[in-house]
């Protein structure tokens, strides 16, 4: 109902994991990926349930959207929705189901392709991938399985671990109503709807995963690793934790009439101790910046250095600062164009001798010296060398991909033309079909 369907839309703004992406941990990627969650999972069950191709493209249009939003999401909500559909999916509609998926994943990767074959092709040559930011220190993946009470040791509340503990917890009490419905045997609309079934098991699936029970899963599988914080599982365990309490409790309140008071009250006083938590320890606690201050930050981000997780896996923290941009021994450099993806400076004659470039050396650098190619070697702190001869050298570097990079990015515009053009196509005949049945009612 419109009602239901209201009320777990705004259950989910302010789950406590959702709301703290934001106001404590400022994971602006993972968040838009929650939000875009909801309706891969919504087209996921469309498709299942009628096997639309306007339903197909859309779950495309989404599932496509969570890709270039956010990779760790994308894996764990690939695993959840595949889940999900193994509930739902039904024996009669196997093979048209599988069809559609099948398609709309074709489609979803054809349209992020542009996107997905540098980070297949690039992954080794980021120090993310590296278990430096995955398997030690701050980022030790072993560190936060819930509760992260028995992992964090002497640093549990210096690091806000108990946080994530509470929301855990506090996300988890959204299943009581799932719970008093088997306990009370609420009927078959509620305990053996196979949506809800779903939801819940997707939901404890997620929640499994985020705790020490999956640890030898994590120790075993180098992708789980990979995802770093085993609770960003908390974006599915948040989703189908509103959609079991909004399903059951509206149903359970429904069923038992009588008891509708006592159950309210239940209700009532789970929501409240979430919304506090979330007002006293998400929103008032995260100190906003003032716009003065924070228009500043914008201005000199460009001159910032990014987290190292995203730096080569050639470079070394602290190699750039306070750095000429181009120095070699004995010899003067004079710079010319200097920009993101193109730099050339000339070095005066002298005796042979290697060019130090203040950029990190990346493969697809590419260098010529008085117009012809040179091999760029690597310093040991993983900035660009260039071979000089005595002669006054002229140099131009260049970063150029590689042309299969060009050609997806074709295939990706063409393939988002062509989905976001069915896609209006289907709706406006969906439209007119509807408006002609509705005429004939008249």
């Amino acid at each position: 109902s419109l009602p239901q369907a209201a009320f777990a839309g705004v259950l989910y703004a302010v789950v406590p994991y959702h709301l703290a992406q934001v106001y404590q941990s400022f994971l602006v990627a993972e968040f838009t990926a929650s939000a875009i969650l909801p309706f891969c999972f919504l087209f996921a069950y469309k498709i299942v349930k009628s096997g639309k191709w306007l339903d197909t493209f859309l779950f495309s249009l989404f599932f496509a959207s969570l890709i270039l939003s956010h990779i760790p999401s994308t894996i764990i909500g690939s695993l959840a929705l595949s889940l999900f559909v193994l509930f739902i999916i039904r024996r009669e509609t196997l093979s048209r189901s599988v069809t559609r998926f099948f398609v709309a994943f074709g489609i979803s990767l054809a349209a992020t392709s542009y996107y997905l074959i540098r980070l297949i092709t690039e992954v080794d040559w980021v120090k993310h991938n590296s278990t430096q930011f995955y398997g030690t220190g701050n980022y030790n993946y072993a560190t936060y399985l819930f509760p992260l009470y028995f992992n964090g040791s002497n640093k549990y509340v210096e690091r806000l671990l108990w946080f994530n503990d509470i929301e855990t917890t506090l996300t988890l009490l959204l299943f009581v109503p799932l719970l008093i419905a088997i306990i009370m045997r609420a009927g078959n609309r509620n305990a053996k709807n196979p949506v809800v079934a779903a939801f819940a098991a997707t939901g404890l699936f997620a929640f499994f995963m985020l705790s020490l029970g999956s640890k030898f899963l994590w120790d075993n599988i180098a992708l789980l690793q990979k995802l770093q914080f085993p609770w960003r599982w908390l974006s599915i365990v948040s989703l189908m934790a509103v959609m079991v309490f909004c399903i059951s409790g509206f149903q359970l309140l429904d069923r038992f009439k009588q008891r509708s008071r006592l159950l309210g009250y239940v209700f009532a006083g789970i929501l409240f101790v979430i919304v506090l938590f979330d007002a006293t320890q998400a929103i008032i606690p995260s100190a906003p910046v003032p716009r003065t201050e924070f228009s500043k930050k914008l201005e000199d981000l460009d001159g910032e250095a990014g987290c190292e997780c995203w730096w080569p896996i050639w470079a070394k923290s602290g190699t750039l600062v306070e750095r000429e941009k181009v120095s070699s021994t004995d010899r003067t450099v004079q710079i010319g164009e200097w920009t993101g993806i193109s730099r050339s400076f000339k070095v005066s004659a002298g005796q042979p001798s290697n060019a130090l470039v203040a950029t990190f050396y990346y493969p697809y650098w590419q260098a010529r010296v008085n117009g012809a190619a040179v091999e760029i070697g690597v310093d040991g702190d993983g900035t660009m060398l260039i071979p000089l001869g005595r002669e006054e050298s002229a140099v131009n570097l260049i970063f150029r991909e590689p042309a299969q990079n060009a050609v997806t990015k074709i295939i990706s515009l063409a393939v988002w033309i062509i989905l976001l053009g069915s896609i209006l196509v289907l709706f406006f005949r969906r439209k007119a079909v509807n408006d002609a049945n509705f005429v004939k009612l008249l």
